[in-house]
């Protein structure tokens, strides 16, 4: 690839001398099944030779949707090709069957066409088999993969069957529920008045309940030999019962990303309610209706009209409250309604940068623990303190013994009570720590000889 796409390579050469020049064209077949070890990094590769090559990159793919080709159609210009139609292969394949001497009928053509699902070579392959049977051979209908967006085209098609429409259902029987949900009310029958159109939609709607209740029945109790009547209730019936044609692009679901926009705002209200409850007198729904406006306020008004100066009222606010940085953002964030502008977007970036300075020099008593807090011993000599209340309930703060490097002499035999406790010698070898092997030794000899020298 490098020899025909580098920088080094010639737009065109001569042949002995002539004028006529030899041009190239680099056909990259199957981009889409770039993947594994072997093809590790090969579109990222692809795309810096198509910005230095001096020739034409074909690049050829099946499924045009996969995620690895959106990056690579940037770089390339976009021909889509559809499906051969019916009449066209069955021109080809009649004149085929002319050349070969092979019997058959139009009808059977058609069959063989639609079994292969359109692929020419497929149909070949079926018409030799049928020539070499002496016409007594049966076609098997070939397996597609077909992703959500194709299946959910065919789903939603008045032209596909029941039994069509069932089995796109078990194409990814998690998400093909949701495509139908989303898409349904795009269809429309000219055929229908308004009236009928929204009793089918109403029939769609009650189809698609009745499968959802079916869905968290089989969640919950792991029935899964209902899938069939999911597939019905959920996917096959809505379609039949609206009975008409999509008239805008598929659209892909909406409510996985709704749903998990929801659980994080329950989560956010979960924490604030949590930190607040001490100073607070409300449940999270009156928390988010009352309370949270007004917070917003206070949080942001001062830093608006008198930025750093602002500062402190801010953080006065937010210590009254036992409320974080994060909580500020919580706040921000559940009291913005759709179509509504978010006060704190409007805040400076440097007097950001002041609150977040002024809350980390603060050191305050939280009610709750944060995540922040490191669990077991800190390294380094420092000190655990740990805080308890006194028999009035003011908080005191007691040094942590294990921590503090002294030691429990109360097995000591001059242990007095009420006297104060003598802090522990350090050993010899943590003295001679960091001098080497020789000196620890010498050490030790040191030792030895003064020990001989008493006796």
């Amino acid at each position: 690839m490098q020899e025909f796409g580098g920088r080094s390579y010639l737009p065109s050469n001569t042949v002995s001398g002539s004028e006529e020049e030899v041009k190239h064209a680099l056909i990259m077949d199957e981009v889409d099944g770039m993947s594994g070890t072997e093809d590790r990094a090969g579109v990222a590769e692809l795309i810096q030779i198509i910005k230095d090559t001096k020739i034409p990159i074909i690049c050829i793919c099946n499924d045009r949707q996969h995620p690895k080709i959106r990056s690579l159609a940037n770089h390339c210009f976009d021909v889509r090709f559809p499906k051969p139609r019916v009449e066209q292969i069955r021109a080809r394949l009649m004149s085929i069957a002319c050349q070969e001497k092979v019997k058959i009928s139009k009808e059977e053509l058609d069959q063989m066409i639609e079994m292969s699902g359109h692929d020419v070579r497929q149909s070949i392959y079926n018409l030799q088999l049928y020539a070499s049977a002496g016409g007594k051979a049966k076609v098997q209908k070939k397996d597609i993969a077909v992703g959500p967006f194709e299946a959910a085209r065919k789903l939603l098609d008045s032209r596909s069957t029941l039994q069509e429409k069932q089995d796109m259902f078990f194409v990814d029987y998690s998400i093909m529920p949701l495509f139908v949900q989303e898409n349904y009310p795009n269809m429309r029958n000219d055929k229908h008045t308004p009236k009928q159109a929204m009793a089918g939609l109403r029939r769609a709607a009650d189809l698609i309940s009745h499968g959802d209740t079916i869905e968290r029945c089989i969640r919950s109790t792991g029935t899964w030999k209902l899938l069939n009547e999911q597939a019905m209730l959920g996917c096959a019936l809505p379609s039949i019962a609206v009975d008409g044609h999509l008239r805008a692009m598929i659209q892909f679901p909406a409510w996985p990303g709704k749903n998990s926009t929801a659980n994080k705002r329950q989560r956010l209200m979960r924490q604030l309610a949590t930190h607040a409850h001490l100073k607070i007198s409300a449940d999270m729904h009156s928390l988010v209706a009352d309370y949270v406006p007004v917070l917003r306020d206070c949080l942001t008004k001062p830093l608006l009209e008198r930025e750093t100066d602002g500062v402190f009222e801010v953080v006065c606010t937010m210590t009254d409250y036992d409320l974080v940085r994060e909580d500020s953002e919580a706040v921000s964030e559940l009291a913005v309604w759709p179509g509504k502008v978010d006060p704190a977007s409007k805040i400076l970036p440097k007097v950001k940068a002041a609150l977040t300075r002024a809350l980390n020099k603060e050191h305050r008593m939280l009610p709750y623990a944060t995540e922040e807090m490191s669990k077991g011993r800190r390294r380094g000599g420092q000190v655990d303190y740990e805080v308890e209340a006194d028999e009035d309930g003011n908080l005191i703060e007691r040094l942590d013994e294990d921590e503090s490097g002294y030691e429990d002499d109360s097995g000591d035999e001059d242990y007095k009570p009420g006297g104060k406790s003598k802090p522990k010698a350090k050993p010899a070898a943590s003295a001679q720590r960091g001098r080497g092997r020789g000196a620890s030794a010498a050490a030790s000899s040191r030792g030895g000889g003064k020990r001989g020298r008493g006796k």
